[in-house]
């Protein structure tokens, strides 16, 4: 499929630097005040799965997944949820384990390949709609494209598309690129908070999960390979990486699917810009613009539309063509 551009994205001189279009609209942007209804689903493991629900009474619906540590409440979701619920969508942003205010009950969390539970809020939810589709961000971009590719779910007949955004579709080098020293406060944010879940993971399970070495984990890759391989029966963390990257599933999709990835991301290394396998897939578009951050794509400092109309892009013109 071809390269989707991104010529029309034209952001101001300060925010052609990655990390101030990363960290600048995820801290002091304003968001949309966005009312969600809340609904609490049972998993069959004896765990719950909280769901956020924005509902117009369309026939048609945008299923959100966030990034690490983040939630239905996080800018970038606050954001495309209000936007598409404007433009005549449902929007339904389920919460991951651990992520919605309460530990889950489960040893397990969630982590970059948990897909069983968005199939199962998909199939619990879809009946609903005559026509889904699927937006991830970061972590939930990866989730998205592997939950396309990796055939281990009959997908429902209403779900028609995927929108990946920033998402690190090779684990292990973006796990790489977030140790050179200038990402090291992006790491410090996501661990001050997985840190906290371990402890408390580890007063439920006390004898099912060690966490010695947690005080002496200082960055991502050392919490995957000493607790979110634990977690889940992986060697290390280069195991995890491997068996979840969706880079791996991009030549597979079952859907049609845009990956959205600046150029200056500081979280994405070279391998997530998949430039080649877009061109020669029958399902992948791939849109690369030279600016935008991580989940940022700020033009200035109050407009944050060039990836939401780039999103309503693809579904109005790519993928309607596709299914008519």
């Amino acid at each position: 499929m071809p390269i989707i551009s991104a010529e029309d994205f034209t952001p101001t001189k300060r925010f052609k630097n990655g990390h101030y279009n990363t960290f600048i609209p995820a801290l002091f942007y304003w968001s949309p005040d966005v009312q969600y209804r809340r609904q609490r689903y049972e998993t069959p493991d004896d765990d719950f799965l909280d769901v956020d629900f924005l509902e117009g009474g369309h026939s048609r619906a945008i299923y959100l997944l966030h990034g690490l540590e983040g939630n239905s409440e996080s800018g970038y979701m606050l954001h495309f949820a209000d936007y598409f619920a404007r433009q005549g969508y449902d929007i339904i942003c389920p919460i991951y384990r651990s992520c919605s205010g309460e530990m889950n009950r489960q040893l397990r969390m969630y982590n970059s390949g948990t897909t069983d539970d968005v199939d199962f809020i998909i199939k619990q939810t879809c009946d609903a709609y005559d026509e889904i589709h699927l937006a991830g961000f970061s972590l939930g971009g990866n989730l998205t494209l592997k939950y396309l590719g990796e055939r281990a779910y009959v997908l429902p007949e209403q779900l028609k598309s995927g929108i990946s955004i920033s998402a690190p579709v090779d684990l292990s080098n973006a796990s790489q690129e977030l140790l050179k020293p200038q990402n090291f406060a992006y790491q410090l944010r996501f661990l001050s908070t997985l840190h906290r879940k371990a402890i408390a993971k580890k007063k439920q399970y006390p004898n099912e999960l060690d966490i010695s070495m947690l005080w002496r984990t200082y960055n991502l890759y050392q919490y995957d390979d000493r607790i979110t391989a634990q977690l889940y029966g992986y060697k290390d963390a280069e195991d995890y990486y491997a068996q979840n990257a969706s880079l791996q599933y991009l030549e597979s999709l079952e859907r049609p699917a845009i990956l959205i990835n600046a150029a200056d991301d500081p979280f994405l290394g070279d391998n997530c810009y998949p430039t080649d396998i877009a061109r020669s897939s029958s399902e992948l578009f791939f849109c690369h613009p030279d600016h935008g951050g991580h989940v940022g794509f700020a033009a200035d400092q109050k407009d944050r539309s060039w990836v939401l109309d780039k999103a309503k892009f693809f579904l109005d013109e790519v993928v309607s063509q596709v299914w008519i």
